[in-house]
This record gives structure tokens, C-alpha cells and sequence, in this order.
């Protein structure tokens, strides 16, 4: 071994308390910074993952309300509660007694609730039916998560088929 390294080596000096103490707190420092930034990015993505569910809940709720709205003929609607009296529900109800709407807080599509997709999403009391005229009317889904509480509102406008104007013959 090289003389130098060799007395380096054999040096029973140890570090001061001043020197231990001035590396922990700039390890303490460094350390502060590192836990913030992973602490920061663990948060950013729990809040995207739930954006990503409010997203998918409210793709499925909307398709649903097309594929049950869009294909609805004026003739067979027996009422439109939009809401209905002294409630918070919108819906359009069938001669057949099926209800498609936001009903006690839920979706429901030809009489049946649709199972929600992830139970950290709510529909928000927000969520409504208005009748624009014409027979269209403006869908405005509401959905809140339970954990973040992030919201997201989706606007849709459908329009019923008018087959209650027919040519004469």
C-alpha cells in the first residue's frame, strides 16, 4: 500500500460533533426533499386514477341513457318528469310504466338502476333532465368521487324520435 493512504488509513482521528452534525441535517435535507417529490407524485396519481373512474362511470352512464333515450319515440312516452313534484328526480316514463332518468339518486335505464362501476363514485344531486323544446333535451350527469372528492360534470343533448307528426295521405 502507498505511504500516504496507508497513514490515512491509520489516522485514529474521527469526525468532529460539528462535522456529524452538519451532515445529518444536510442528510435530513436531501431526505425532505426526496420524500416530498415521491409523496407529491403518490398523490398526483391517486387524483388521475380517480379522474380515470369518474371518466368510466360517466362514459357508461351516458351510453346507456343514448342507447335507452335516443331510440325513444314521443309516442311512447307516457310522462316527462322533469323533475317531478317535490323530488330531485328526471325522468321520461314509458306506456309500459319503464322509467329512464336520475331517480333517488341513482341512473336508471328501462326501469332497471345501473350498477355502478366502481362504488368510489356517486352521482351528484346535480345530475338532471331539461326539456329544451322540440323534443330535445339536455342530460346533465353529475358524478362526485368519494375519496377526493373530485367532480365531473358531462352535458349531452338527445332529442326524442317525433313520430307524432305524420304526412297525411
Amino acid at each position: 500500500m502507498n505511504r500516504r493512504i496507508r497513514k490515512r488509513w491509520e489516522n485514529n482521528e474521527g469526525l468532529t460533533l460539528i462535522e456529524t452534525v452538519a451532515s445529518l441535517a444536510l442528510m435530513s435535507v436531501i431526505l425532505l426533499v426526496v420524500f416530498s417529490v415521491l409523496y407529491g407524485g403518490i398523490q398526483a396519481y391517486g387524483r388521475s386514477m380517480e379522474e380515470a373512474k369518474l371518466r368510466d362511470e360517466a362514459d357508461y352512464i351516458m351510453a346507456n341513457f343514448i342507447e335507452g333515450i335516443f331510440t325513444l319515440k314521443a309516442s311512447e312516452v307516457e310522462k316527462t318528469a322533469l323533475p317531478e313534484s317535490g323530488t330531485n328526480n328526471y325522468y321520461f316514463q314509458k306506456k309500459n310504466g319503464e322509467k329512464t332518468g336520475f331517480i333517488d339518486g341513482k341512473a336508471v335505464v328501462n326501469g332497471r338502476a345501473l350498477p355502478p362501476l366502481n362504488d368510489g363514485v356517486r352521482l351528484d344531486e346535480d345530475s338532471r333532465i331539461e326539456s329544451l323544446g322540440d323534443g330535445k333535451f339536455r342530460i346533465t350527469l353529475s358524478l362526485k368521487s368519494k375519496k377526493f372528492e373530485e367532480h365531473l360534470e358531462l352535458t349531452s343533448i338527445l332529442s326524442l324520435i317525433d313520430d307524432t307528426k305524420g304526412g297525411e295521405k
